[in-house]
């Protein structure tokens, strides 16, 4: 048989398929306009200065494991407390903290000698250095917490 007979039988066999009917188009997905600056369109249960309290909370406990088993020195990055094993083996840190609108905080080391540190929102516009930043300065918390990947506490 040629193609060009087969073709009514294709189109009967996939008419059978749907029960003749013709199938609803897939659902069209809608796509981030380029460059659109943040938003806080999603329903965040915590304000953004609880969301950066509490993620500054929880990466102060990642803080006090890395210093339990680096002799007190500060990691200089997040990255630093994901790439060190505590005294269990296992990461100090391995959560991707973000802040309110969905864009990375700046962390930086406030004091070596007692383990603060200073985590920063960029804010709503996402620009660090004006009006709208947020900042969180906290010392190492309990080592004795794990946090790997997910929480549950409020925020996440």
């Amino acid at each position: 048989m040629t193609l060009r007979r087969l073709a009514p039988m294709f189109a009967l066999v996939l008419a059978g398929c749907s029960g003749g009917m013709a199938l609803p188009p897939p659902p069209v997905v809608p796509t981030p306009a380029a460059n659109r600056a943040p938003t806080t369109e999603v329903n965040h249960p915590l304000s953004a200065r609880q969301r950066i309290d509490d993620h500054a909370a929880r990466l102060a406990d990642g803080v006090a494991r890395y210093r339990e088993v680096s002799g007190s020195a500060m990691p200089q990055s997040m990255r630093d407390l994901a790439i060190t094993m505590g005294a269990d083996g296992r990461p100090c840190f391995t959560e991707i903290l973000k802040d309110h609108w969905f864009q990375p905080y700046a962390y930086s080391v406030v004091d070596e000698r007692s383990g603060r540190f200073q985590l920063t929102s960029a804010g709503a516009n996402g620009q660090f250095g004006d009006g709208d930043d947020l900042t969180a300065v906290r010392g190492p918390g309990d080592a004795r917490v794990e946090t790997y990947g997910f929480t549950a506490r409020a925020g996440e």
